[in-house]
């Protein structure tokens, strides 16, 4: 099974990433942690302003997923030859996706029903109702799997697929036109909802079901199953991915034309080593690339930050808490601007800001490890060494949906701090029916402060517990194949809807499926190399230029200085010295120097108030 290693860990590092913003996100306790700011080490105001900027990246897991999914559509044209049946399995397997995404918002997952029993929360059965109507990444994922794959049928057309630049310059014209057109079709969507400011106003009633009747308090967006009419329902359906929150594919469907134009870009080099393997590729494309992808970065950094002086920082707070959430920082910004029209308020630009910012940031790190990696001959080094965050990565969508197995750690940190109390781990000895009721008679009293937020300092043996959990039991699932998993589910869905796959449920049996086979696709695969490591051209110091560019970036993005120094270091050994691989090595370990003297001293200095 043929890989990119880059793709494969990026995909498994934003798996990653989202646990821990999770994590974080649902058990801290915020409000201590924000009132101890100002007695902490300033590094914890740092690290939590960057866990909130790289949690707002649930658009990079669609970006790779773009990857991936054009990289499989243009292989499979090659292959087969007949581009429609190409895309009428990807909008099937689209369109089951959508349908499990669905049902993990409101039965299945941490958000679902299922997550909310493993929690205790019994009650809360009427999730299942409405919470299908949560626009997260994966209906994004979903919508756009379908939407790339109709793109490129049309594309395909007259052999069409094999016009690699033709549909990347397309591709690059359909990101930009869905950026331009978002806020038009945010309005028009909320011009179809009469009475309501969709998708945030909140809508009140009460109905009768199962001979109770409950009383409704949530948002336009959510249609509710046993009260809406079908018509409603119908027309929510269909405004959810247009303008929902809080991933609508306006303008989250151009981060996917985005992920398909570098999916292009990979398979066309890949193609061109296979049939001349003594031409090496150009690495032109990838370093423009990097440079458009800080121009976007600056101009939004910029931007954010020059309305955030206008405001004298009074939109700071809805920055933080609506990074994610482009549609509300657009409402943000039209409440700051009072209410005037969009084109006459500059602060309706923040989302467009703030989505300029992530995605620049995105791109320019998949383009560099791309570069770093594929184009070095790094392939296999790299993919042995990813193996902890690969592992995320196979099963991307079970391991969104069963998030509540963090509950596994808080209840062995509750028996612990009930055993020991001296470890003062929060809830364990303050509540007479917390950690207590849960030791003695089994019951999850959730009322009486069974599950108590973690502060500054438990809290990351917690984030760290949790991993561990889910280190166990996907090294355990990866035995089993995954069966049981959703992905595993999808498969064998689709293999009974697309006539092309039916020799595979009759091969692979009912209990596995060889698109999660751990060993091909994870253990052991076929790593793809678009420049080989022995035909790396060192006599033309590729490395030491490379670094001698990088290092200097390095200095304003730390976490580049570390990637620049490991490059010149290979330079030394491999091409020898020279003014270039000196540079970039003394260069790089300036900029290693001073982030540490920096992030020293954010540990002496006290935090700020908020």
């Amino acid at each position: 099974m043929k890989r990119f290693a880059s793709i494969d860990f990026l995909r498994g590092y934003a798996i990653w990433m989202m646990v821990f913003v999770h994590t974080l996100m649902r058990w801290a306790d915020q409000d201590t942690i924000s009132g101890m700011l100002d007695q902490l080490p300033m590094f914890i105001f740092v690290f939590l302003l960057a866990a909130i900027f790289f949690g707002g990246w649930a658009g990079f897991f669609l970006m790779i997923s773009a990857v991936g999914n054009m990289v499989s559509m243009y292989r499979s044209t090659k292959r087969l030859g007949r581009p429609g049946d190409v895309i009428l399995k990807q909008v099937i397997g689209g369109i089951l996706l959508y349908f499990f995404a669905i049902l993990t918002e409101s039965v299945l997952g941490y958000h679902g029903y299922l997550g909310e029993i493993a929690l205790g929360n019994l009650n809360k059965w009427d999730i299942v109702l409405y919470r299908g109507f949560h626009m997260e990444t994966i209906h994004t994922v979903a919508v756009c799997v379908i939407l790339n794959a109709l793109v490129q049928g049309i594309l395909s057309i007259n052999n069409g697929w094999k016009k690699t630049k033709r549909n990347i310059r397309i591709y690059i014209v359909l990101a930009i036109l869905v950026i331009l057109a978002s806020v038009f079709v945010w309005e028009g969507v909320d011009m179809l909802v009469p009475g309501f400011r969709y998708p945030f106003e909140q809508r009140e009633f009460v109905y009768r079901i199962f001979g109770k009747y409950l009383q409704v308090d949530n948002g336009v967006q959510y249609g509710y199953l046993g009260y809406d009419s079908i018509w409603q329902l119908t027309k929510l359906f269909f405004l959810m991915p247009l303008a929902g929150g809080p991933e609508p594919i306006f303008p989250f469907l151009a981060v996917s034309f985005v992920g398909s134009v570098v999916g292009l870009y990979l398979t066309k080099k890949q193609e061109e080593r296979e049939e001349n393997p003594e031409k090496l590729p150009s690495t032109r494309p990838l370093t423009k690339g990097m440079i458009l992808s800080f121009i976007l970065f600056l101009i939004g950094l910029i931007g954010v930050a020059l309305l955030a002086v206008f405001s004298n920082l009074e939109i700071v707070p809805k920055i933080i808490s609506h990074h994610y959430d482009v549609r509300r920082l657009y409402e943000d910004g039209l409440v700051f601007g009072g209410g005037a029209p969009f084109w006459k308020n500059s602060y309706s630009f923040l989302w467009l800001f703030w989505f300029l910012m992530v995605t620049g940031a995105q791109l320019g790190c998949l383009t560099l490890l791309i570069r770093v990696v594929e184009f070095r001959g790094k392939a296999k080094q790299f993919g042995r060494k990813t193996l902890y965050f690969r592992r995320f990565g196979h099963v991307p969508f079970s391991i969104y949906n069963y998030q509540f197995v963090d509950i596994i750690m808080v209840l062995i940190f509750a028996l612990v701090g009930y055993i020991f109390p001296v470890l003062g781990i929060p809830g364990a000895n303050q509540v007479p029916n917390g950690y207590a009721a849960i030791l003695s008679n089994g019951t999850l009293d959730l009322d009486a402060g069974a599950f108590t937020a973690f502060g500054p300092i438990h809290i990351w043996f917690l984030i760290a517990g949790v991993f561990l959990v889910h280190q166990v039991l996907l090294k355990l699932w990866e035995k089993a194949h995954y069966t049981g998993g959703l992905e595993w589910a999808i498969a064998k869905m689709a293999n009974f809807l697309i006539p092309s796959k039916r020799k595979e449920r009759v091969r692979e049996g009912f209990f596995r499926t060889e698109r999660l086979n751990p060993k091909k696709g994870l253990i052991t695969p076929e790593w793809i190399e678009i420049v080989p490591y022995d035909k790396v051209q060192h006599e033309d110091l590729v490395d030491s230029k490379f670094a001698s560019k990088l290092c200097w970036l390095g200095i304003v993005i730390p976490p580049l200085s570390l990637v620049s120094l490991g490059i010149s270091r290979t330079a030394l050994k491999t091409e020898g010295k020279n003014k270039y691989s000196k540079r970039g090595l003394i260069v790089s370990i300036i900029a290693v120097a001073l982030s540490a003297i920096i992030i020293a001293l954010l540990f002496v200095f006290k935090g700020i108030a908020l």
